[in-house]
């Protein structure tokens, strides 16, 4: 296996895992907003006034301020339920990545490389990293704030101008698929940083134990490709350097982890390595001091490479 196949063979498996967590947020905001639209069409049918529900009306008994309470309920339940998914998520990317790398590295060089169980505090370290000076929490916890402030502004504006039932949904629907629009692409980015940081984590290692090799970057080259990535494509560094975008000064290890939201946000490049010398896959001795001299190591897939090391994935 090589590092082409292998980046192929783990972006499918990133597509799916990406693709699930997006229909398990889409599906909470239908949940979300199916339960506002149930309580909305509970106080119309108490309320209305020839169809129509005034501010006047719902200023009595603290009947507002009872209906936002409800609402911001059903809200941070669905940004609570959602950020624990791309939480989780994030971390599940990172080690996946992170594993499999080191696996077709050890494959790739025929050596031993020290790869171990992963320590929970770099998971975490990962999925937190902050982008835009925000780490994943904050975001998520800015984001929530403001569908909640949303959706107050959406009911008051809808009760000033004496809305039908219809009228009012549909703002909450507009609202609502909005967030989710941003939600997807909170989870979508983060997946992709913590896809090429758990590459690098296993580059790193990789290169502490000897193996010399350039990381690459590769940008996938079509209309949306900003014009500081498709600057960065192929450009070669040692491990230890970082990338410097031409066009925007940006500075960071690799795709994904620049540190500014034009940079990062909506990333889809790669990071690849490229071994220097000869490390084509034939026999090579082990070069892991805790194996006995003269250890080859056989042939074997990812699934029993990982089971032999008895390895697991962490909760994060």
């Amino acid at each position: 296996m090589d590092f082409a196949k292998f980046q192929k063979d783990l972006e499918k498996i990133f597509g799916v895992i990406t693709k699930d967590t997006e229909k398990a947020i889409i599906a909470n905001y239908k949940k979300a907003l199916d339960s506002i639209k149930g309580q909305l069409g509970k106080i119309y049918s108490q309320y209305e006034i020839n169809g129509a529900l005034t501010l006047a009306e719902m200023s009595k008994y603290n009947r507002l301020d009872t209906l936002k309470d409800q609402i911001d309920k059903y809200l941070k339940d669905l940004t609570g339920q959602n950020g624990k998914k791309i939480i989780r998520f994030s971390g599940e990317i990172f080690q996946e990545s992170y594993y499999r790398t080191a696996f077709t590295f050890e494959r790739q060089v025929q050596a031993k490389l020290g790869f171990g169980l992963l320590n929970p505090k770099v998971i975490q370290a990962s999925v937190q990293n902050p982008v835009s000076g925000l780490t994943l929490s904050e975001t998520l916890a800015k984001n929530r704030d403001g569908i909640i402030i949303k959706i107050k502004q959406e009911i008051t504006q809808g009760l000033v101008q004496g809305e039908s039932y219809a009228k009012m949904a549909k703002r909450f629907t507009e609202a609502l698929g909005s967030d989710a629009g941003k939600a997807i692409k909170v989870a979508q980015t983060e997946a992709h940083r913590n896809y090429q940081a758990g590459r690098l984590a296993s580059g790193e290692q990789a290169a502490s134990k000897g193996v010399e090799m350039w990381k690459v970057w590769e940008a996938t080259l079509d209309d949306k490709t900003r014009d500081s990535h498709a600057a960065l494509d192929q450009t070669k560094v040692e491990m230890d350097e970082d990338f410097e975008s031409p066009v925007t000064g940006a500075v960071g290890p690799g795709p994904g982890m620049m540190g500014t939201a034009e940079d990062d946000i909506n990333c889809r490049c790669s990071l690849r390595y490229e071994l220097k010398g000869d490390y084509a896959p034939f026999e090579r001795y082990s070069r892991d001091d805790l194996d006995e001299i003269g250890e080859i190591i056989p042939y074997t897939d990812y699934e029993d490479w990982y089971a032999a090391k008895g390895l697991k994935m962490q909760s994060v």
